[in-house]
C-alpha cells in the first residue's frame, strides 16, 4: 500500500510530495498509527512534526528542508539499547 499525498505551501512555489510505503506495515500499523509513530499528525488539514506547524517551517527555512526529533532519536537509541 503506498499513500501518496501532495502539499502545496502558501506564498512558495514548490510543492512536496510525499510517498509513503507502508507495504511492511499493512498487517501491523495504519496510517494514522504510522503518523503519531512518526511524531506527525494533521491538524485542519495542515501537517505538524512535533507540534509544529510545516508551513511555518517551511516559510521560515525553505524547502526542501529535513527535519528530525532529538527526542525521537535518543528514545528509539534507548529502546535499541535495552534490548541488546
Amino acid at each position: 500500500m503506498v499513500y501518496l499525498r501532495e502539499l502545496r505551501y502558501k506564498d512558495l512555489s514548490q510543492s512536496v510530495i510525499i510517498i509513503i510505503s507502508l507495504t511492511q506495515f499493512d498487517d501491523i500499523m495504519n496510517y494514522i498509527d504510522w503518523l503519531n509513530y512518526k511524531d506527525l499528525e494533521y491538524r485542519q488539514g495542515i501537517l505538524y512534526f512535533v507540534n509544529l506547524n510545516t508551513l511555518d517551517i517551511a516559510e521560515k527555512y525553505g524547502t526542501p528542508i529535513y527535519v528530525i526529533n532529538e527526542q525521537m532519536i535518543r528514545k528509539r537509541y534507548k529502546e535499541v539499547k535495552e534490548i541488546t
